[in-house]
């Protein structure tokens, strides 16, 4: 057993010896023909017998042609001499026996050509003989000379020759360890029969056995193969053993110790050192990760086709430059080309022709800038036919983020393209039909509330004269079955307006109080009329100067206290509203409820109550009436201002309303305040109250509708206005330059020139002129929300829709010619608030005096500053100077104060044209300030100069 592992020992040491002589033989090779010969040129060159004798015979040719010439000049002195450079020459080039050869020729030929000239065969005399035998000892002396010479330095060159060779041999020895022990691969090396020889220690790491965990197994029988490659892998070995010299290749599985399959490439040869010591040696390579990465991209390939084939797209893919590479098989079915045809031409052909042009155009610039492209257009299919594609492509990069192609694709959009084009036909015949719609309302709420204001509003004189009871009550009957006809017809103006998507909310300043005081006022009639009791509580901590849409809100709670109303048939019917909380620095969170005592609403109907057109039961329809459009109106409205209704109600139990909306504080400081806000005065456009009632205006009435213009005259009349109407707006025009009038009612739609060009060539005819202005007063029988900004855009004062109530009229004309025509008429009501003059200077002249001072030292230049931002539309700065004219303003006047808050509120909306009106009210104010400033009889001021603009131009001396 020794014995043979022994054997098997020496096999393989002799093995390993084999496979490094041939390495270092091929290593010696390469190096000597680097160099560029077959040995080693250490070693003195070697010429044959025959070189010699040649190079030793043309010597002595040479030689014997020289003396030959020479014989007469030298006679026979040195014959024999003259030819030792022959021998040594031949003996230096052939050795010791040409060199002997070359001594025994030239004394022959000297002997027989050169003695005396002659050719003779007598003995020579002995001087002749004497120098023969000295020139042939001579030559033959310089052969075994220079041949022992020759040998020994071979024999140095030969030794030097060994050293250098074991030293190669020794580098070449580390150099073959080196790559055995550090191989990427496993290398093995095997006898002929198959037996494991030797395996370099990489085996560990390729395959998981320690280096001689396998030595001495055969490979042809050996489970370490995969049963399936074996005759792979014996065809290879036997490869190998029938074809010496050749490198043969397979490929096979080896499996690892944990039992994996590991592809494996394998390369192997013979390798003969003599033949006792032929082995094969072979090298494996792991070939997992590769053959892995392969089947991954062949699998990618194959789903890459097999999902191109199943797409509906057309797919297509580009080289770097944009140029097309590949079209898939729907593309080719598609367009009907041949692959040839569009890599060759491109999709020029295809293309439709009116969208060629962009098309190439546009990617061009995508592949420029590395884009992706998205773009619409047609593509021409087999039959000639155009459909329509999105076409998508997005480059596709490498890990340096370089695009190595594009991949694209076309979607056919047919069918949506042409769905969509019949959806906007459809679009546009319901917008058309919305318009149509919408016009037609229109038309019919003119033409509905032009005789209904005349309706109401005689009824409403009547009313007002002495009547029997019975007249009054059928009076009453045709008042209210107006009013409620008016409702229905708002109600289904708001609904298609909301419907349509076109309802506006118009945030401006106004008074929070105010609102919620004006429903409750507006209602209180009816209340009262039910006999029901009608409250409103309202938490004094809430801010009152907000930011908001008054209207819309009041419209709202109106609709939500007369409701209340309507179903209550006793007790009361309470409108609360309570601070909920801050939400920033300058918006609050205010909650409305409006409670009542009514017949209430059972859980199970209270959903469908906010429904359009819908009531709790068919019963209280007939017993109460309505459209079941009021709470859709009331709901929709809140929600467009950020809230929601909740109701809380209980069949017989009442109801209550509940919404929360956000406001924006035009006083932040008061979002923040704790303690209970004081009540605000009420906003400058209706301050001071009914300063116009007790005078007589001069009113121009622009109507063109006959009944319309009696009603105005008979309503005016009762405050003893006078009155003068013109029928179209020329007319109406023409007689408002005459400056005969203090108030211009004007209807907006108006024959020869409508209302709106009437107010602004008015308005540019009095800056032009340098004319006072006159206040305007709109009048339409049309839904006001979508011409109110037009009208005050025009430079109109007020708005009022027919039909209209005498009351509301006044209080508008009230509003709007105390802002704006404040005259000395009208200075029975001061705007001195004398007591807050005393609370800040405490009743201490001095401090007064020093008030006044500072007043008509600082305001003339803020009021001039106010007028020239107004002017030059600079909302922000407009917005500071207001907010610093308002802190002085209001020491001295509530409603110079107010106006100036206005002025604020407005700019910060950026309702330019109303901060400009606004602006204007409050010079006109500031002008009648300073001079009942100037009658405090405490002062002894110096009378300032008021000009023309409103504005005070110096101040006074103290």
């Amino acid at each position: 057993m020794a014995s043979n592992q022994r054997a098997a020992q020496n096999l393989q040491i002799r093995a390993v010896r084999t496979a490094g002589l041939n390495v270092i033989d091929q290593d010696v090779t390469t190096t000597e023909s680097a160099r560029g010969g077959g040995r080693l040129p250490l070693l003195p060159r070697e010429f044959s017998t025959s070189f010699g004798l040649t190079v030793s015979a043309a010597a002595i040719a040479v030689t014997l042609l020289f003396r030959w010439q020479l014989q007469d000049v030298l006679g026979e002195r040195g014959l024999y001499s003259t030819f030792l450079p022959a021998v040594i020459i031949a003996a230096h080039f052939g050795g010791l026996w040409p060199g002997v050869i070359a001594t025994l020729v030239s004394a022959a030929l000297t002997n027989l050509l050169l003695v005396n000239h002659l050719l003779r065969l007598d003995p020579k005399p002995a001087a002749d003989s004497v120098a023969m035998v000295i020139f042939l000892a001579t030559g033959i002396f310089i052969s075994i000379l220079s041949d022992s010479l020759r040998r020994s330095q071979l024999r140095r060159l030969q030794e030097e020759q060994r050293r250098l060779a074991q030293r190669t041999l020794q580098k070449t020895q580390q150099r073959f360890t080196h790559l055995m022990q550090h191989s990427s691969d496993v290398i093995g090396i095997f006898a002929l029969d198959g037996t494991a020889l030797y395996q370099t220690p990489s085996v560990t790491r390729i395959l998981g056995y320690s280096p001689g965990e396998r030595i001495g197994r055969n490979i042809l029988d050996d489970p370490i193969v995969h049963p399936d490659d074996r005759p792979a892998q014996q065809a290879f070995f036997t490869s190998i053993v029938e074809r010496p010299g050749t490198l043969t290749k397979a490929e096979f599985r080896l499996r690892h110790a944990d039992g994996s399959w590991r592809d494996i490439e394998a390369i192997g040869q013979i390798l003969m050192d003599e033949p006792s010591a032929v082995v094969v040696m072979a090298n494996y390579r792991d070939m997992t990760d590769r053959k892995g990465a392969e089947r991954t991209i062949r699998e990618s390939e194959q789903r890459w086709r097999s999902l191109t084939q199943m797409l509906p797209q057309l797919i297509w893919t580009t080289n770097p430059d944009g140029t097309a590479d590949y079209y898939s098989p729907q593309f080719l079915e598609f367009t009907g080309k041949l692959p040839e045809e569009l890599l060759v031409n491109g999709w020029h052909c295809i293309l439709h022709p009116d969208e060629l042009d962009f098309v190439v155009a546009r990617w061009s610039e995508t592949v420029r800038l590395s884009q992706n492209y998205d773009l619409e257009h047609r593509i021409r299919q087999a039959d000639g036919d155009y459909r329509w594609y999105k076409v998508r492509a997005v480059p596709i990069r490498d890990v340096d983020g370089t695009i190595n192609r594009w991949l694209g694709s076309c979607t056919d959009i047919t069918d949506l393209k042409l769905a969509e084009q019949k959806l906007l036909a459809a679009k546009e015949l319901a917008e058309s039909a919305n318009r149509l719609k919408d016009e037609f309302l229109a038309n019919v709420s003119h033409e509905i509330r032009t005789p209904m204001n005349a309706i109401l509003g005689m009824t409403e004189l009547v009313l007002e004269s002495p009547l029997e009871p019975s007249q009054r009550d059928l009076l009453e009957t045709v008042q209210g079955a107006g009013e409620n006809l008016l409702e229905i017809i708002n109600d289904l103006l708001d609904f298609s307006k909301i419907e349509a998507g076109k309802l506006r909310l118009v945030e401006a300043p106004f008074s929070l109080h105010r609102v919620c005081q004006d429903v409750v006022r507006l209602l209180d009639v009816r209340a009262q009329e039910q006999h029901l009791q009608l409250h409103c509580a309202i938490q004094e901590t809430i801010p009152d100067d907000v930011l908001g849409d008054a209207g819309r809100l009041r419209q709202v709670l109106v609709n939500l206290v007369a409701n209340g109303i309507k179903f209550t048939p006793q007790g009361r019917v309470e409108l609360a509203v309570r601070f909920v909380r801050s939400l920033k620095r300058d918006r609050v969170l205010v909650e409305f409820a409006v409670q009542d005592t009514g017949i209430g609403i059972s859980p199970e109907k209270q959903s469908s109550i906010f429904q359009a057109f819908e009531q709790e039961d068919a019963s209280v329809t007939r017993k109460y009436g309505g459209t079941g459009l009021g709470l859709t109106i009331a709901s929709r409205l809140v929600r467009a201002m950020g809230g929601e209704i909740q109701l809380e109600s209980g069949v017989g139990e009442g109801s209550t309303f509940r919404f929360r909306i956000p406001f924006q504080c035009l006083h932040p400081e008061e979002c923040l305040n704790s303690e209970p806000a004081q009540p605000k005065s009420e906003l400058p456009a209706a301050v001071p109250e009914k300063i116009a009632s007790g005078r007589k205006l001069n009113v121009l009435v622009a109507e063109d509708h006959r009944f319309n213009a009696q009603l105005l005259a008979q309503v005016l009349g009762q405050r003893s206005h006078r009155l003068e109407v013109a029928e179209d707006g020329e007319k109406a025009l023409e007689l408002a330059r005459s400056g005969r009038f203090d108030l211009l009612l004007l209807d907006i739609h108006m024959p020869l020139k409508d209302g709106l060009s009437v107010a602004r060539d008015l308005r540019q005819w009095e800056q032009d002129e340098g004319a006072g202005r006159l206040p305007i007063i709109a009048l339409t029988a049309r839904d006001t929300s979508h011409i109110r900004e037009e009208c005050l855009a025009a430079g109109m004062d007020g708005l009022l829709q027919k039909p209209m109530r005498s009351e509301l009229l006044f209080q508008l004309i009230d509003e709007v010619i105390s802002s704006d025509q404040v005259t000395t008429e009208t200075k029975a009501e001061q705007l001195i608030d004398h007591e807050m003059l005393r609370s800040v200077s405490g009743g201490n002249p001095e401090i007064l005096q020093a008030l006044i001072a500072s007043f008509f030292e600082h305001m003339p230049q803020l009021l001039l500053e106010l007028q020239h931002q107004a002017d030059a539309g600079e909302l922000s700065p407009l917005r500071e100077s207001a907010h610093k004219a308002a802190s002085t303003l209001g020491t001295f006047s509530r409603t110079a104060g107010d106006l100036a808050l206005a002025v604020e509120g407005f700019a910060i909306q950026g309702e330019l044209n109303q901060a400009r009106d606004a602006v204007q009210r409050l010079l006109r104010c500031c002008r009648l300030l300073c001079a009942e400033i100037q009658a405090i009889s405490t002062m002894d001021l110096e009378s300032p100069v008021v000009e023309e603009v409103g504005t005070v131009s110096s101040a006074p001396s103290q």
